[in-house]
């Protein structure tokens, strides 16, 4: 697990704050996914995925996803997706936020999953909860 956290997150500074927001391409996301994927269907070599709701996370600043940008339209599959699946297939990356931040979690990965399941709870569905995992990113 170490070797796939440290892969996908080498651009994650462990200070909360700005960082540099990351290119990241298509295929580099989908890649991602079916990893993401693995880990939520036991491959995560102990790991336990939790479930959170979607206001129990803060959305990192170096996200290179456009967060304001998201809306029910442009995730509208997904949405009928997570909602026909009572929930999000792939997990998303969270770590733990510093004492004294509004929200115990810090999304890393999964803005479009969180932003949908947010869409969920307000518009029908709120029992559905945010499947996710939690990296450590403290030096070793």
């Amino acid at each position: 697990m170490a070797g796939f956290v440290r892969d996908i997150l080498t651009t994650l500074s462990y200070e909360p704050g700005p960082a540099e927001a990351v290119g990241v391409d298509g295929e580099a996301l989908s890649r991602l996914d079916q990893r993401l994927a693995g880990f939520a269907q036991g491959g995560s070599r102990g790991r336990t995925a939790i479930s959170i709701r979607p206001s129990d996370c803060s959305v990192w600043d170096g996200n290179p996803r456009d967060v304001p940008g998201l809306s029910a339209e442009s995730c509208r599959s997904l949405i009928e997706s997570i909602a026909q699946e009572d929930g999000n297939r792939i997990p998303v990356l969270v770590r733990h936020n510093p004492p004294g931040a509004e929200q115990p979690y810090q999304l890393l990965v999964g803005s479009r999953r969180r932003f949908s399941v947010d869409w969920l709870n307000n518009n029908g569905r709120p029992e559905i909860r945010l499947t996710a995992l939690v990296v450590d990113l403290r030096p070793c």
